[in-house]
Formats: structure tokens, C-alpha cells, sequence
């Protein structure tokens, strides 16, 4: 397979972006940027490409735009969607990098802008570290970002985004590679803002940790109207779990030196919560964090599988990065160990743990030079 050598002028391709990912969320992105007069480029495996797509703002029965979709170019090859892009949005889960990157890595240029969409703790660090093995010495920039929207869906040819959020943190693994891919993203979505870190912006995605929590007690056979995501109140057992992992992340997360605000806070300023107490907040969140959850028609399965993953992507590396620095952490164990139970799957065997990051035999004063750096 060709290795391109040329090394890419940002300058004179600004408006070139590749999509890549075979999913509803790089469906509905690649559809949002369409119109916009940059020249999208859509790598998609399958024939179901949107022909419209619709905004909707949070609890919205209606949209507030809509419009048709124009991609410069849909293909399933990826030479011909990469070519020319400036930057490049990568929308598959950091557990499948591995099996991504070998055909991706080839086509990359110097000074392209990477950006791993909705992307867990840890996504830059793994990510550059299994480009470093496929392309060793290519000097790309390697952002990851949080969601854009509360929910993506496709519903026959429109693709449908709702929530879109006011505030949504990227980072890359050094403030310099921050700062360059901000200029390249900044036009495309002016609701970024920087984090200072990968840690800090892993463990402010704080919506995916409270997903965990009710997802597990709607495994555990808790009744709806127990744990009522729409309408009366939340259960305050269900509460409580939510608000020691939350303290048990803001301990982690000062071990290495990120200052995380309560939960609380978290989910008003990055999840759009309002409401003074933690409950309050979490109500207003009502049919957002889970909403594809809800109702008697979805299949437990269906569930169990999105709290596996959710615990694979980011929960089991939080438990391991607790352990390196001596934080006991027995209520994310226990969440551990009870999924791991439901599933009749090993978790921890699964999920992404240090290792994946390339961070064996590093200790936490080492990372956290590494992700100040």
C-alpha cells in the first residue's frame, strides 16, 4: 500500500474535511457540515446517506433547521475520501483504533488535524501511540472532542441531531497541538473550547459516567417509576450512587493533578443541567442521558450491551489509573463487578486499561508531565 511522503498546507486547504466512520454519528456530522461551503468528504460503507438532516433543540418536538445534504464526495474508499483534507473526523470507539488505523495510517499527511469524535478518556493518548507504530515520525494534530449533540439519529433519509450543546471541550496531547487544531476547527464548530488537559477533558465527559449508573439500575430490575428519566423524581439510592462516583472521579482526577467542580456543576456546565441541587440537575436531563433507553418496547439487551460499552471505553481505565495512585475507588469496582456479572462477560479483560494508552511501567508523576506537556 502507497505511503503518501508529501506533507499537507493547511493553508491552502481549509475547506477540505473527511468524515470517517461507518455510523449514525459520522452520517449526522459529515450531513451538519454539508451546507456549509467546505468540501465534506464521506467515507461510508453502506448506501443509507442521508439526503437531509434536521437540528432540534433540546426537548423540541419540531426542528429549528432544516436542510439538504451536499457532499463533495460519498465513498467507500478511503484514499479518495482523505484526499485533501485538512481535517479529518474520526467517529469510531477507541476500542477499535487498533483495527481502524492500519488502513487509515497510510493515507495521512504532516499537518493534518485528527479529531476523535465523542471521544472517552485516554482517546488521544491511544490513539497517537498506535499511529506512532503504523507511521513512526508523522507530525499530525491529534484532538479529542466531547458530543456535539445530546442524541444523533437517522430516521430514513434525515439525519436528525438534537441538543445541540453550547459548549463542547477538545484537547490535544500538548497545548501547542491544541492550539493549532482549534484554528482548524474553530470555523466548523464555534462552540469549542479548549481543556487543559486530556485528563481534564476525559473526566469532565461526565454525562458517560451517569449514563453508567442508571443503565445499571435499570439492569438490576429497578421499576420505572423508581427511576423515572421524564417526569416525577429520580430514586434516591439511584441518586446516591451517582453522586459517590462522582466524588470517587474528583479523587482520582486530583491525583493527577485536574481540579474537577462537583458533578453537579459538571453536568450544568458541560451537559446543559439546570437546577440547584444534584437531583434537580439530573431531572432536567430527563430523556437525554438515556433517552434511547426508555420505554417498555426497548429489549434489556439492548441496554446491557450500552452499559458494556460504556464501562469497557472509559470506567475499567479509571479503576486502573485509581489503583496506580493508591485512590480506593469501591464504588466504580463495584459497578465493575456487577456489570461484569449481568453480562456474564469479563470487563476488566475487555475494557481499555493503561496499557492501551502506552502508559505500562509510567508512573502518575510521569503522566501527568506527559499530559502537561
Amino acid at each position: 500500500m502507497p505511503v503518501p511522503t508529501q506533507s499537507l498546507n493547511p493553508a491552502s486547504l481549509t475547506a477540505e474535511v473527511a468524515i470517517i466512520g461507518d455510523g449514525k454519528i459520522s452520517l449526522a456530522l459529515a450531513s451538519s457540515l454539508s451546507p456549509s461551503g467546505r468540501r465534506v468528504r464521506l467515507w461510508a460503507a453502506g448506501d443509507n446517506i442521508p439526503a437531509e438532516y434536521e437540528i432540534r433543540h433540546r426537548h423540541a418536538r419540531v426542528g429549528h433547521f432544516r436542510g439538504r445534504t451536499q457532499f463533495a464526495a460519498v465513498t467507500d474508499k478511503l484514499d479518495v475520501a482523505l484526499q485533501g483534507a485538512a481535517v479529518i473526523l474520526l467517529s469510531v470507539p477507541a476500542t477499535e483504533y487498533s483495527a481502524s488505523l492500519p488502513a487509515l495510517a497510510p493515507y495521512l499527511m504532516a499537518g493534518q488535524t485528527v479529531v476523535l469524535a465523542s471521544a472517552p478518556l485516554g482517546a488521544a493518548l491511544q490513539f497517537s501511540r498506535l499511529l506512532g507504530r503504523q507511521r513512526p515520525g508523522l507530525q499530525v494534530n491529534v484532538l479529542e472532542m466531547s458530543s456535539l449533540y445530546d442524541e444523533i439519529k437517522i430516521e430514513g433519509e434525515v439525519a436528525l441531531l438534537t441538543g445541540p450543546r453550547r459548549r463542547v471541550s477538545v484537547c490535544g496531547l500538548t497545548r501547542n497541538e491544541t492550539r493549532r487544531g482549534l484554528q482548524a476547527l474553530s470555523s466548523l464548530w464555534p462552540v469549542l473550547f479548549p481543556a487543559s488537559s486530556v485528563l481534564e477533558r476525559g473526566f469532565t465527559d461526565v454525562e458517560r459516567f451517569v449514563r453508567i449508573s442508571l443503565r445499571l439500575f435499570k439492569m438490576l430490575g429497578a421499576r420505572a417509576s423508581e427511576h423515572r428519566y421524564g417526569s416525577a423524581s429520580l430514586n434516591p439510592a439511584l441518586i446516591s450512587v451517582v453522586s459517590a462516583v462522582g466524588t470517587e472521579l474528583k479523587g482520582v482526577a486530583k491525583a493527577y493533578e485536574v481540579s474537577l467542580p462537583s458533578l453537579g456543576q459538571m453536568l450544568a456546565d458541560y451537559a446543559g443541567a439546570t437546577g440547584r441541587s444534584l437531583e434537580e440537575r439530573l431531572q432536567s436531563l430527563s430523556g437525554v442521558l438515556v433517552k434511547e433507553d426508555r420505554g417498555p418496547a426497548v429489549p434489556l439487551p439492548n441496554t446491557q450491551e450500552k452499559l458494556r460499552r460504556d464501562i469497557v471505553e472509559t470506567l475499567v481505565l479509571v479503576e486502573e489509573m485509581a489503583r496506580l495512585a493508591r485512590v480506593p475507588v469501591p464504588v466504580i469496582d463495584s459497578i465493575i463487578e456487577l456489570t461484569s456479572v449481568i453480562v456474564e462477560k469479563d470487563i476488566r479483560k475487555e475494557g481499555r486499561g493503561l496499557a492501551d494508552l502506552g502508559l505500562v511501567g509510567v508512573d502518575v508523576r510521569e503522566i501527568i508531565e506527559l499530559v502537561n506537556a
